[in-house]
């Protein structure tokens, strides 16, 4: 008979049985999350890369739609509530999402971590919006209406490259985060003043306001003009009236005269039958002395009252000529209201087309990130189907680690393309801008040849002389470049195609009995799409980049023509589009009919304006 502890024994057997296959499968679980979590930090350091690149690029092409839209650039943000934070001290610290316009939740949500650091040298602080541009007047003398926009942010750029053009008007940078490099992108003052075209935009204001105050001068001319015209039409009216008197005093001057002669006459025909009887002769001399008298005050009155009534009509044609400069002085002077409604709608005209075609942007910068959001998702497929082959030929994962350093050689590889068709790319640009600057200068010491009087040609030749030795320096820096990238690439190349065979081969051997040419295939597959991702990747920036640099325009020349629409028909109270009208805006009749839009368009963006 068994005892009890011998009848207990297979149930103990059995319990320790048990125990062991527990142990097991935690054991095969716990490997199992091992290598997961290995192939996933394996993939994250390129896709953070990836990210962190696009951040950036995203953060550059922010700040320039804020500077187009606000005339300023933003401010840090230094106690990361996604605002900024514009004191005076504050040069660096975080991107302000939240004020270039994002949801209240954007720091949660968004890259909360992107560094910005912006260019606030005392005066001329990038990020204080501030009335700068000042036109001149002929005679050097500024004005301005006090309006600030993009014109006053231009004057302080070109200000400050005056003194230092290379310096950094902002950087928006990522730092360096466990196995990642520090990411940063620059603008310089003179690259951020070339994207808002500030030089082109300033001189042609500059010539407009100086066109303006032409015609304020000459506006001026006519009202002197005017003036005069209408004194001398009063004195010319003065002299008439006086000379009508004296025509009237000489009439009756005349009349006096021949009434006297007539008196004189009888009387000395008196004295002379007198004279007969001894009575009458000794007043014939007295008589006739009288008609004699008398006779030369008649033809003296009738000579004045000939020449002042002659003298009445170069006064008439002298009035009238008065009056018709002073007729002519006011039409050009005044007149009736100008005609502008041409001039707004080109201006309104050339508003819509560009919110067209920011609207086209826009789309054609979503459709770009749905392609490449496509692609990524595609790539990594592809790499997901590498592994997946991987491990039905190798369920123990012996060579994962081979496969992942041939999939991560696919994707240097890339990279390596990528900056050696960008290097290559610029090298193209500068041989370029070489040959045109070549051509420019034998065009230019041909006209100086051909023109020897014209010293100012010198300066021209001398000018494009430097700038073309500037552009050779710079296309040969651009061939190191070219080379070096060449040759990296080639390089990686070479690399990528030994890991990938290498891996390959790992599998074609027992007990794993894998296709080498089928994993070569999927490498190559991921290298592909991988590559695809990639450069759809920087046009979808590039597009949002444009689509952004689209609405700012848009925006601008919106506001353009609601400028110069509430100059031209400003409305009997203040509404949204025209809060406030501005002093000195145009009234019917003032300033030259042809200049009077101009006029308007100057004084919308902070010009002198041409009526006082």
């Amino acid at each position: 008979m068994r005892t009890r502890a011998q009848r207990q024994t297979p149930r103990g057997r059995q319990q320790g049985i048990a125990l062991w296959d527990t142990l097991l499968l935690v054991t095969l679980l716990a490997g199992f999350l091992l290598v997961s979590f290995i192939l996933i930090e394996a993939r994250t350091p390129r896709q953070l890369a990836a990210d962190r690149s696009a951040m950036v690029s995203w953060a550059h092409s922010k700040i320039f739609g804020f500077a187009a839209a606000n005339a300023r650039l933003p401010c840090p943000d230094v106690n990361n509530d996604g605002l900024e934070d514009c004191d005076a001290a504050n040069v660096s610290g975080l991107l302000p999402l939240r004020t270039l316009g994002l949801d209240a939740d954007a720091p949660m949500r968004g890259p909360t971590r992107i560094n910005f650091v912006v260019y606030r040298p005392g005066g001329n602080d990038l990020a204080v919006a501030g009335s700068a541009y000042e036109p001149a007047h002929w005679d050097g003398a500024l004005e301005s209406y006090g309006n600030v926009n993009d014109l006053d942010f231009c004057a302080k750029l070109e200000g400050l490259i005056a003194s230092a053009a290379s310096a950094d008007a902002f950087s928006v940078s990522m730092a360096p985060e466990l196995t990642q490099p520090q990411v940063r992108t620059a603008s310089t003052l003179r690259a951020l003043s070339d994207h808002l075209s500030c030089r082109t935009t300033l001189s042609s204001v500059h010539a407009i306001a100086l066109s303006v105050d032409a015609v304020t001068e000459v506006q001026e001319v006519f009202d002197d003009i005017k003036s005069s015209a209408e004194q001398a039409i009063i004195f010319n009216a003065i002299t008439g009236v006086l000379t009508v008197v004296s025509v009237a005093v000489s009439a009756i001057t005349l009349a006096s005269s021949i009434t006297t002669l007539t008196a004189a006459s009888t009387a000395l025909a008196s004295a002379v039958l007198s004279c007969a009887v001894l009575v009458g002769c000794a007043l014939i001399p007295v008589y006739s002395a009288a008609v004699a008298a008398a006779s030369v005050a008649i033809g003296l009155s009738a000579a004045a009252v000939a020449a002042n009534a002659l003298s009445l009509v170069p006064l008439a044609v002298a009035i009238g000529l008065a009056a018709d400069v002073a007729s002519r002085a006011s039409v050009s002077g005044g007149g009736p209201p100008p005609d502008n409604s041409q001039q707004l709608a080109t201006l309104l005209a050339t508003a819509q087309d560009l919110e067209a075609a920011a609207l086209q942007y826009r789309q054609e910068a979503t459709a770009a990130r749905t392609t490449a959001d496509a692609s990524q998702a595609s790539a990594t497929a592809a790499r997901t189907a590498a592994h997946g082959q991987a491990d039905a030929w190798d369920p123990s994962n012996t060579h994962d680690a081979t496969l992942n350093q041939a999939l991560d050689a696919a994707q240097a590889a890339v990279d390596a393309e990528i900056a050696r068709d960008a290097a290559q790319g610029q090298y193209d640009l500068l041989v370029q801008r070489v040959n045109d600057l070549n051509i420019e200068l034998n065009n230019a010491i041909a006209a100086q040849a051909a023109n020897p009087g014209q010293t100012w040609r010198a300066t021209v030749v001398a000018d494009l002389t430097a700038q073309r030795d500037a552009a050779i320096v710079e296309r040969d820096a651009a061939l190191v470049t070219r080379n070096a990238a060449n040759a990296a690439a080639t390089t990686a190349q070479n690399d990528y195609i030994a890991a990938r065979d290498l891996a390959a081969s790992r599998y074609a051997n027992a007990p794993f009995n894998g296709n080498p040419s089928q994993m070569i295939a999927l490498i190559d597959d991921y290298r592909t799409k991988f590559l695809k991702a990639q450069r759809d990747e920087a046009a979808a920036v590039q597009a949002d980049a444009l689509a952004d640099e689209a609405e700012a325009k848009a925006i601008e020349a919106r506001a353009s023509y609601v400028g110069l629409n509430c100059q031209v028909n400003p409305p009997p109270a203040p509404t949204t589009e025209c809060p406030e009208l501005p002093p000195g805006a145009p009234t019917p009749g003032a300033g030259l009919t042809v200049w009077a839009g101009a006029s308007a368009v100057l004084e919308q963006a902070d010009g002198r304006g041409a009526v006082r």
